[in-house]
């Protein structure tokens, strides 16, 4: 063997621990499985994310690690692909899965899997990437749970709850927005609310949306809707705007028409009382004056 070779082969190996150094180093897990579905390689990482000696998960059934909803899915991509005419290939397959830890417990995580197949499309093996996406996964969970909860509250309420987005179109309501238009929601979503403003409210309208759109919220403001069915609302408005892969504008709405019904019969009461008054007061001053005279 000469002096060539010998540093080939030094360069090779040189090369190979520098691969291996980064593999089992690397932030995610690294899962190498055979054609028997058995765990034939993993790195430090796989098996410190599940507790275990990487001893004792090499030579162990990969699928002893998985959820039955994911095994099924591994074996089925197994199966499909051995049908499959032509040269050798790679499948790629990605999913999200229970993972069982030594101790009992599970993380929840991101699997990344490539599948290799032979030129007679023979299954070869799998090379998988492992990322614990549990912590995430309980975030999002707690975030669904929240919204619901906070969805709940909103249909429990008097108040309606709207979200539209900058060209002032519904894209979110609840039913009582519904029952307070006495529209369906689905005439409701797509609607841009400046339809069903009374054409006194309509500039006043405009200004104060204006206004949100660049970052004025609405305290508070008064609002008359014409309805479908041409009678009056009066409604209250709150809004702001908030930032969710774009601009869209949270809009609370609260009917106050048997409020303002009320005040309207009272200043008529009242403006009926003034005239009575500044009736009598006239009688008297025709009655001295003619006292007087």
């Amino acid at each position: 063997m000469n002096s060539t070779e010998i540093d080939t082969s030094k360069d090779i190996k040189d090369e190979c621990r520098q691969y291996k150094l980064l593999v089992q180093n690397l932030s995610e897990g690294i899962w190498v499985i055979d054609k028997n579905l058995k765990v034939a390689f993993v790195n430090t990482t796989m098996s410190d994310m599940l507790g275990y000696d990487t001893n004792d998960m090499v030579g162990k059934p990969m699928l002893d690690f998985l959820s039955d909803e994911c095994s099924e899915k591994v074996k089925k991509t197994c199966a499909d692909y051995k049908s499959v005419d032509g040269a050798g290939h790679e499948v790629k397959k990605k999913c999200e899965s229970n993972l069982s830890k030594s101790n009992g417990e599970t993380i929840y995580a991101s699997i990344q899997c490539s599948f290799f197949f032979d030129s007679e499309n023979n299954f070869k093996g799998i090379i998988s990437s492992i990322l614990d996406i549990s912590e995430k996964k309980e975030t999002e969970e707690k975030l669904i749970k929240n919204e619901k909860t906070f969805r709940e509250l909103i249909e429990c309420t008097q108040t309606a709850y709207v979200v539209m987005d900058e060209k002032l179109l519904i894209q979110e309501a609840n039913t009582i927005l519904s029952e307070m238009m006495n529209l369906n929601t689905s005439d409701i979503i797509g609607q841009n609310p400046r339809t069903w403003v009374d054409n006194n409210d309509i500039e006043r309208f405009d200004r104060i949306f204006a206004g949100v759109i660049n970052g004025r919220p609405i305290e508070e403001s008064e609002i008359k809707f014409k309805l479908p069915n041409g009678k009056s609302l009066y409604v209250i408005v709150n809004a702001n705007i908030i930032i969710n892969g774009g601009k869209r504008i949270m809009c609370l709405i609260r009917d106050i028409t048997e409020k303002k019904n009320i005040e309207q019969v009272q200043y008529v009461a009242e403006q009926h009382k003034k005239d009575r008054i500044k009736q009598k007061i006239s009688e008297i001053r025709t009655q001295l004056k003619q006292n007087m005279s």
